[in-house]
């Protein structure tokens, strides 16, 4: 929006503030999944739990449906998805994150997929069946 306003109002633009607030009124953090088995997803495993977390705003996998073909995140452009955590305390946010953080090993069941041994086609290093 503020955008917008910076090229089409230019009294909504002088009521923004120039800087950001002292103090935040919560944390968060962008996690970003890491899936560190390679195969056809089976199961997308610890869903409810996450859902429970207190600070968990948005919990987006990129592998959800049976069938998936799950890939060995490698970099940031690999990554298995997103979870969005916001609370007003950081203590809850850190707390729900080092708890993904420990799902995330056993959150992509899959079964074996044959693969070739090349640049587009990496062996599969591990499998959680």
């Amino acid at each position: 929006d503020a955008l917008l306003d910076a090229y089409t109002d230019e009294v909504a633009w002088q009521e923004l503030p120039r800087l950001p607030p002292a103090t935040l009124r919560a944390s968060g953090r962008l996690v970003k999944l890491v899936s560190s088995v390679e195969g056809r997803l089976r199961a997308l495993r610890h869903v409810a739990e996450v859902e429970t977390m207190p600070s968990l705003f948005s919990f987006q996998p990129g592998y959800t449906e049976p069938g998936d073909i799950v890939r060995m995140t490698h970099d940031l452009t690999t990554a298995a998805g997103f979870a969005t955590l916001i609370y007003p305390d950081e203590h809850v946010v850190r707390a729900d994150y080092e708890r993904l953080r420990g799902l995330q090993s056993t959150m992509f069941e899959v079964d074996s997929i044959h693969c070739r041994n090349d640049a587009t086609h990496p062996v599969v290093a591990e499998l959680l069946l």
